[in-house]
């Protein structure tokens, strides 16, 4: 096995701050017509310090579907080594916390489609995760869902089907105003304009046609992303 690995993410990701000053405004605009939608309990908790600086939860009501703690679903493209949490502390140069277990297993993550990197040498953000937590969240890209594989092309990637017959086939998606490879020419006055597509390449003729995935690519989980 690799000691390093490239894989997908799925986080969940807390935006309670930034929901508070939501409702702050709201409630503000709201303030300055007649009638505000808000009682005086809420009025009074919109007020109050936030639950980041006094270590309460906040369980008001969910006004127009908005909730103070909101689920988000993210997508990135990462490289992985099996790392403990005390090697990492050493490689970033830092003590081990006394409250924290070295021994603990998990990875070193960088990101490689975004973020700064905050480690010389490297081209990503570095952090640290645990092993379960990592197992969890990341997957190979050789084994990606359909939606992963969507996700990959919206990036660049080509990807293809270890299922698929054909040896050297993948997919990539064409935007014609900013890919590297294709461009669109339009001579004033021109009507319409073209949306991102898929194409399929096919080795044995070098042609790309345009692609749509069957029933059995949008279900299956044996994508990869190749070179």
């Amino acid at each position: 096995m690799s000691s390093e690995s490239t894989g997908w993410s799925v986080r969940i990701i807390s935006i309670e701050k930034w929901l508070r000053e939501w409702r702050r405004r709201k409630w503000r605009l709201a303030a300055m017509t007649e009638g505000s939608a808000w009682t005086p309990q809420e009025l009074a908790q919109l007020q109050a310090p936030s639950p980041a600086s006094t270590g309460e939860t906040n369980h008001s009501r969910n006004e127009s579907n908005v909730s103070i703690t909101a689920t988000h679903i993210g997508v990135k493209l990462i490289s992985a080594e099996p790392m403990t949490r005390l090697a990492y502390n050493q490689f970033r140069g830092w003590d081990l916390p006394a409250n924290e277990n070295g021994d603990d297993e998990g990875f070193l993550v960088e990101y490689l489609d975004g973020g700064k990197a905050n480690v010389e040498g490297r081209e990503g953000y570095i952090s640290w995760s645990p092993a379960d937590v990592f197992e969890k969240a990341y997957r190979p890209v050789s084994g990606l869902t359909f939606g992963l594989a969507i996700e990959a092309l919206k990036l660049g990637k080509k990807v293809a089907r270890a299922g698929w017959n054909g040896k050297g086939m993948w997919v990539r998606r064409i935007d014609l105003y900013s890919d590297s490879e294709f461009r669109v020419r339009e001579v004033e006055p021109c009507t319409g304009t073209f949306m991102p597509f898929f194409v399929i390449y096919t080795p044995w003729d070098g042609k790309l046609n345009t692609w749509v995935g069957s029933i059995s690519d949008t279900q299956a989980e044996d994508w990869q992303v190749v070179e």
